[in-house]
């Protein structure tokens, strides 16, 4: 064997290595980095953010005493008040809002509900519960009404079990690819239930979706505000149907109780030695309904606040036809009866706008965002002018800076897109080196061979400019590509016409 194939044969093995390291270790550098970190309870005296302190022209709402606090609009998803909005933080009970979603979309009210051996004793004694025994049976329905008024733990578990499939692991993967279905980004889940686990967090943005898109099935809305409730009867219990009173205050009608909210319509409450109070309560006045969630609070002072941030934001807000804010003289209608979340003192010249134009041939649908002050005020389905989408047309063909069309950001829950594919990327760059390394080392040992062989070439540098400079033929020059002016985005088959006000 020739000394320099040894040679080669050593380099190839060591750049083997190092991609396998590169791909192992760089895979579990990246998957702790993307990981949030499990939260703690955060102190009350930290500073915090508010919507307000970050957009112009927003109504400057309370500062309430839980840490985290958000009003949602559920027709339009418009973020009303936020207070840390993006904070991971232990959600406690209130992870019965998502099992019951998950529940309702994936399971049938008359579906057996058994109660196994894990179901009744794999939850924290003493926790609550509406003391089910290991083999009885209810239905789905049942049980989501012991989970929502009773908070059961035991009903929970059991409720993961049968809509899994008779799988509890699986109806945990539901669970969290229904939080990646609907946005979120700052939540995982671990238990259907809510008792403590450092795997378990969400942040009130992310449950204010949970929450809404619970709050739009009618199932669901069926069981959220029940006052009261009793113990289900089962062949194995046929007389102790003891009554199961609600604990969310704000819909209890009762002269005696002074956090009652007469334009609550239901609720979940929640709490843990670590989560502290946490609470989602839904309201509806004038049709104008709404979502509020609060985390890390303390005891009753979360019904005070919620109050004061619906009260707020009711007297604060207003939803408008999306057809009263469109530019008429490029669309058409405006498709189903939409609405607008918009500030009462709003201003019309100040709503920022974003158009996008479906790339179908001949046709002129599409759709168009608003924002004020930087926050997304929801959106709507339009039909464009043909003679509109001529023009954008001709301005793009003649690369001309498009029409005015003014344009929003909406930055919420940060995440870089990708980067658990950057290992993988290293790795392949590092296995290109070496092929092009291989590829350079043969020419350069078929040249030596062809110079002992007398034909006077020694070895060295290819003058070969794609092989020194590694740019091929067609490389654009930086010049060139500064040239090119951006003016049509593409995403999931829009095209999108950007320009700022």
């Amino acid at each position: 064997m020739h000394r320099g194939d040894d040679r080669l044969r050593k380099f190839i093995a060591f750049f083997l290595i190092i991609s396998v390291l590169v791909i192992a270790g760089g895979s579990r550098a990246f998957a702790d980095e993307d990981a949030i970190p499990a939260p703690l309870t955060i102190p009350e005296d930290s500073p915090s953010t508010f919507l307000w302190d970050e957009f112009e022209g927003w109504p400057v709402g309370p500062d309430v005493q839980p840490r985290a606090a958000i009003i949602m609009d559920m027709d339009t998803g418009a973020v009303l008040y936020g207070k840390n909005i993006h904070e991971a933080h232990y959600p406690a009970s209130i992870t019965k809002v998502m099992t019951a979603l998950v529940a309702v979309e994936n399971g049938d009210p008359n579906q057996a509900v058994p109660f196994s051996h894990d179901a009744v004793y794999n939850i924290e004694p003493g926790s609550a519960n509406v003391g089910m025994h290991e083999g009885e049976v209810i239905n789905l329905d049942t049980a989501l009404r012991c989970l929502m008024s009773a908070s059961a733990n035991e009903c929970a578990y059991a409720i993961a079990e049968s809509v899994g499939g008779g799988d509890y692991a699986t109806f945990i993967q539901m669970m969290n690819d229904k939080a990646q279905e609907l946005g979120c980004l700052d939540s995982h889940f671990a238990n259907p239930h809510g008792l403590h686990d450092l795997e378990h967090y969400v942040s009130a943005y992310d449950m204010a979706l949970i929450a809404t898109a619970a709050y739009n099935n009618e199932w669901f809305r069926s069981f959220c505000n029940l006052q009261t409730y009793r113990r289900p009867l089962t062949e194995m219990n046929p007389e102790d149907d003891w009554v199961i009173n609600n604990k969310h205050k704000m819909f209890k009608e009762d002269p005696d109780n002074k956090y009652y909210y007469p334009y609550c319509t239901g609720g979940k409450t929640g709490f843990t030695d670590q989560a502290r109070t946490t609470l989602v309560t839904y309201a509806e006045k004038d049709g104008h309904r709404l979502v509020c969630v609060t985390l890390q609070g303390a005891g009753t002072a979360v019904y005070d606040a919620t109050r004061g941030l619906f009260d707020y934001c009711f007297e604060n807000f207003s939803n408008v036809p999306a057809s009263e804010l469109i530019d008429d003289r490029k669309i058409i209608n405006v498709k189903d009866d939409t609405l607008i979340s918009v500030p009462n003192s709003f201003e019309r010249d100040k709503i920022e706008t974003v158009e996008v134009i479906d790339e179908v041939v001949s046709c002129n649908s599409g759709s168009v965002g608003f924002a004020y002050g930087g926050i997304d005020l929801g959106h709507c389905s339009v039909n464009y002018k043909l003679a509109y989408i001529k023009e954008v047309d001709d301005k793009l063909i003649k690369d001309e800076t498009p029409l005015n069309v003014p344009s929003i950001v909406k930055e919420s829950g940060k995440r870089t897109v990708g980067m658990e594919m950057l290992p993988y990327v290293l790795a392949g760059g590092v296995l290109l080196i070496l092929i092009l390394t291989f590829i350079v080392i043969s020419v350069r040992r078929r040249r030596n061979r062809s110079g002992k062989e007398g034909k006077g070439v020694s070895g060295g540098e290819t003058d070969d400019p794609e092989i020194n400079s590694g740019a091929g033929p067609n490389m654009e020059t930086s010049e060139e590509a500064a040239e090119g002016k951006t003016a049509v985005l593409k995403t999931e088959g829009n095209m999108m016409n950007i320009h700022n006000k």
